[in-house]
């Protein structure tokens, strides 16, 4: 038996999604941080719907950064990811095949290749 536990960034996703609802929280998608004000006890956004452009002033007692390494919400408080660099440039090929089987006994679904001819 293998004693890690792989999850991958859906499931992870899943979790803290499930977690948040779980808890009365609220999650916004589809939407870009246009700004962000914290007070004492709460903070006051505002956020663009990317597909209608529309408007809206969101308050809230916390807000959530997980829009990726490019944060706006980070950025838009100040928060700094020192020593960060680029550690590789990867290539992303999409395919369709049954890998059911070596899904399973992997417990992964991801796979590097390391090949300087490919």
């Amino acid at each position: 038996m293998n004693p890690r536990l792989v999850l991958t960034h859906d499931q992870v996703q899943r979790l803290a999604l499930d977690e948040l609802r779980r808890r009365g929280g609220h999650v916004r998608f589809g939407v870009r941080l246009a700004g962000l004000v914290p007070e004492a006890d709460h903070v006051r956004a505002q956020v663009i719907d990317v597909a209608t452009g529309e408007e809206r002033r969101v308050r809230a007692s916390h807000v959530v950064g997980a829009d990726g390494a490019s944060s706006d919400v980070r950025a838009a408080l100040g928060v700094t990811m020192p020593g960060r660099e680029v550690i590789g440039h990867l290539s992303t090929a999409f395919f369709r095949a049954d890998l059911g089987p070596v899904l399973r006994e992997w417990g992964t679904h991801m796979c590097f290749v390391r090949n300087d001819a490919v």
